[in-house]
């Protein structure tokens, strides 16, 4: 079976399974049920896709966010503790800014990255609610920035890696972080602290420039970047930062 959502509302206390391909254009899906896209989901058109009510989207094949036309077109804003597990690979194509939300009201949602999130698109993406970057072995918990600049607004828990290619930025803008043992790949772009507060703990290597403007960046064990710039903000901790 598929699902083809262009309006409406899905809503309800049960289980929503997709087997087929699902497409998410326009319409909102609330209610504390749940809605798994086992066959992957695309989220495409200018309308914006509304998660509330503890919601719970699961994402277990391949998701696919591509929207253009204006910034934040087809953004995604949720309210009352909502959830998106990502468990499959979440490629992040949009050619323009754009950014997951907590619009809605009532408690804060979250994103949960158990699979791999892969920014691709010229624009920048903000994601202003909780990011949880969470690694269970090898292929999970992976974040790539391959394009412009990923910004995490709403805080969150990560053990997993950021990789972010030359050129481009992972923005840690807002919330608290908290980064633990969080390993690069052969990316040699920016982390950026530009708000909130970074705390580090476990043994953490970036292999690209860490640049804090703004927040604050505290290392717990010990942190290692090829290069600093600091130009703002404050650098803190009782461990070891490593230039």
């Amino acid at each position: 079976a598929s699902l083809d959502l262009s309006g409406g509302t899905i809503g309800g206390t049960g289980a929503l399974v997709v087997s087929g391909a699902s497409t998410w254009s326009s319409g909102s899906m609330t209610g504390t049920g749940s809605t798994t896209t086992n066959g992957g989901l695309t989220l495409s058109g200018t309308a914006a896709k509304d998660l509330n009510a503890g919601r719970t989207l699961n994402t277990t094949g391949t998701t696919t966010w591509v929207n253009s036309g204006f910034n934040d077109a087809g953004r995604i804003r949720t309210g009352s503790g909502v959830t998106i597990n990502n468990t499959g690979a979440w490629l992040d194509q949009n050619p323009l800014n754009t950014r997951i939300s907590n619009d809605l009201g009532g408690p804060a949602s979250t994103f949960v990255n158990a699979g791999s999130y892969t920014k691709s698109g010229a624009g920048t993406t903000d994601i202003q609610i909780g990011f949880n970057n969470s690694s269970s072995g090898v292929g999970t918990g992976v974040v790539t920035v391959n394009a412009a600049t990923l910004a995490l607004s709403g805080g969150g828990t990560s053990n997993g890696s950021f990789d972010v290619a030359t050129g481009n930025t992972l923005n840690f803008a807002g919330g608290t972080h908290a980064l633990n043992a969080v390993l690069s790949g052969t990316g040699t772009g920016r982390m950026l602290v530009s708000g909130g507060t970074v705390n580090t703990s476990g043994a953490n290597n970036f292999g690209g420039q860490l640049v804090v403007s703004g927040g604050s960046f505290n290392v717990g064990l010990s942190f290692d970047a090829a290069s600093l710039d600091l130009s703002g903000g404050t650098i803190g901790g009782t461990g070891a930062l490593v230039v």
